[in-house]
This record gives C-alpha cells, sequence and structure tokens, in this order.
C-alpha cells in the first residue's frame, strides 16, 4: 500500500477550489451542492427570521460570510427533531 503525503501548496490549492465553487455556487469538488439562506428558507417554507432563530440548532455552516446548508443533513434534522 502506498500512502501520499499531501504538501501544504496541495491544502492550498484545494481550498481556493473549494472556495471558489462556493462563491460561484457551483457543486464544490466533492459532495452534493449546498443551499444557502434563502433556499433553505425556501425549501423549510420558513422566514429569514425563522431561520435565524433557529440557527443554532440546524445543521448550517457559514462559509466565505454566507449560511450554507446540504440539503441531506437538513431532511436528517428535520426526521429526527421535528420541532418546524
Amino acid at each position: 500500500m502506498k500512502i501520499e503525503l499531501a504538501t501544504k501548496q496541495d491544502l492550498i490549492d484545494f481550498k481556493e477550489e473549494i472556495l471558489q465553487a462556493l462563491k460561484k455556487n457551483e457543486d464544490p469538488p466533492f459532495g452534493e451542492k449546498l443551499m444557502d439562506r434563502e433556499q433553505v428558507c425556501q425549501y423549510l417554507n420558513i422566514t429569514p427570521s425563522t431561520f435565524y432563530k433557529y440557527r443554532d440548532r440546524l445543521p448550517i455552516y457559514k462559509i466565505c460570510g454566507k449560511w450554507q446548508a446540504k440539503k441531506s443533513e437538513i431532511d436528517k434534522f428535520i426526521t429526527k427533531n421535528r420541532i418546524l
């Protein structure tokens, strides 16, 4: 088994690739596309004020100054909590 170690520059390049994809609202180079705050509100049928009220409970992340969420994590949250 051969193990390849990532260099610091490899990690910096990967980070930049992810940030550029997020800024363009494109699919990141891995996983599923992220929803922004407006899309989460629309998906959950809630107002922005309700979003902010529950933001500490929701599986959301602040990336590049914008709230982002994976639809699959929102679905799991709804199934588990049923508070909204």
